[in-house]
């Protein structure tokens, strides 16, 4: 056997799943959602927060837009991936008002006992609604062409 020959059949597989190994994403992504769900607009999305100034590791974001037209985000972005909130960013006609759980210490406790329910209700929301729209799906006999039982 050549060298060229052993280099394409052994090295370079090689190189290429230890190349793949680092690029793997092993984070969660049953909350990953964008639409809307009983009148809200509803945005689920994980966030990389490697490498970043304060954190390392995968952030959590939740964005809704409720029907009041008040928009309310939270984040779990201090890289633990915890589903924790420990920012909150609440848009309204009035204006923007942000809290951490770092620099707000006093108000925090306050926001984080009524906005960590509500963060975990909108998961749940998630699940439910994917969850039913999976159903639907299974049970409509378009998706399996004409004739499929």
């Amino acid at each position: 056997m050549n060298l060229g020959k052993l280099i394409r059949t052994l090295v370079l597989p090689a190189a290429f799943l230890i190349g793949m190994a680092g690029c793997t994403d092993y984070s969660d992504k049953k909350y990953s959602f964008k639409g809307k769900i009983d009148g809200e607009t509803v945005e689920f999305r994980e966030i990389n927060v490697t490498g970043t100034v304060f954190w390392d590791g995968t952030g959590n974001i939740l964005s809704v837009e409720r029907t009041d037209g008040v928009q309310v985000t939270y984040q779990d972005i201090d890289g633990s991936n915890n589903f924790q909130i420990d920012h909150l960013r609440i848009v309204s006609s009035e204006g923007e008002l942000n809290y951490d759980n770092q620099t707000d210490t006093v108000v925090w406790p306050a926001l984080y006992s009524e906005a960590q329910p509500q963060f975990e209700a909108y998961l749940q929301k998630i699940l439910d609604h994917k969850k039913e729209a999976g159903l639907q799906k299974l049970r409509e006999k378009s998706i399996f062409g004409e004739g499929a039982k």
